[in-house]
């Protein structure tokens, strides 16, 4: 899967390519977008807390994925750091998102080189640091 895939959230399929939300019909609009960041127990994995920021400046801080969903009622991309492989699945469970998601994840090391290495540690979204041996 390419970089590019991985930031908008691009999956392949044997027969197309699909989106993680909607489907590519070009009428997104990139200024309509969301930062979102969820926070889950590493117990009872349920969402403790989530804070978003839309592009209006707009705030949300609660722990309610309904009121979330309508706080980004006319947003076209959601963007998060690791949005695709954890906080979607609390925030979607199986269902499909109706947005396009963003996963700046893959954009860290392109913005911050000299951070050597970085690992997902224990199945977690906490990147770590290395250095080289």
């Amino acid at each position: 899967m390419s970089l590019w895939r991985k930031l908008i959230g691009r999956k392949d399929t044997d027969d197309s390519i699909n989106f993680i939300g909607k489907p590519n019909d070009n009428a997104h609009d990139a200024s309509k977008y969301a930062i979102v960041d969820v926070e889950v127990g590493w117990k009872d994995h349920k969402i403790h807390d989530i804070g978003a920021l839309r592009y209006d400046d707009a705030i949300y801080h609660g722990a309610s994925v309904t009121e979330l969903v309508g706080f980004l009622n006319d947003v076209d991309y959601i963007c998060g750091h690791n949005i695709i492989h954890h906080d979607a699945k609390y925030l979607f469970g199986d269902k499909q998102p109706n947005w396009i998601l963003v996963d700046t994840l893959y954009m860290s090391p392109l913005l911050f080189p000299d951070d050597k290495v970085r690992e997902l540690v224990s199945n977690s979204y906490r990147l770590v640091a290395q250095k080289y041996r």
